[in-house]
């Protein structure tokens, strides 16, 4: 199972954060971990992008 931290201090859900996804498989695990996590904090509406220089073994997905 995928962790998933949040750096945003007030923990708020919103364009602009990137997410630092640990403990996924895959690419496609990540984005759908990311996509449950959305839906959870009733965010769907936003966007998401894989970024580019993540440490071997972590995803960094950013919102907008």
């Amino acid at each position: 199972m995928a962790d998933i931290e949040n750096p945003d201090p007030s923990g708020q859900v919103k364009a602009g954060i990137t997410l630092k996804v640990t403990g996924a498989e895959s690419e496609n695990e990540a984005m759908r971990s990311v996509e449950n996590y959305l839906k959870l904090h009733k965010a769907v509406s936003l966007e998401m992008g894989l970024c580019e220089g993540a440490l071997k073994g972590e995803y960094l997905i950013k919102l907008g």
